[in-house]
């Protein structure tokens, strides 16, 4: 094996190997941003508007969307159109 080749295949592992390691670093990066935002969101289950309670009640699904409606203690309804309050 002459020495150009050895280069060349220590450089082509070196580059896979801060690939993957920058793509895990990325995939744990985001899962941890999508936790701390599904947190934010969702207050812990409390309702932002008047400090209730809310539970799931159903969806919608369109090509473009999904509509998630929600129901608090008091009776008003919160409709998540693809993850944003809407009302």
């Amino acid at each position: 094996m002459d020495y150009k080749d050895a280069d060349s295949l220590s450089s082509k592992i070196f580059a896979l190997i801060a690939s993957a390691t920058v793509l895990i670093i990325a995939i744990v990066f985001l899962r941890i941003i999508q936790v701390d935002f599904n947190n934010a969101k969702w207050h812990d289950g409390i309702c932002l508007k008047d400090n209730t309670h809310w539970q799931y009640s159903n969806s919608t699904h369109n090509r473009f969307w999904r509509c998630d409606y929600y129901i608090c203690d008091n009776g008003h309804v919160i409709e998540l159109v693809n993850d944003y309050e809407i009302r």
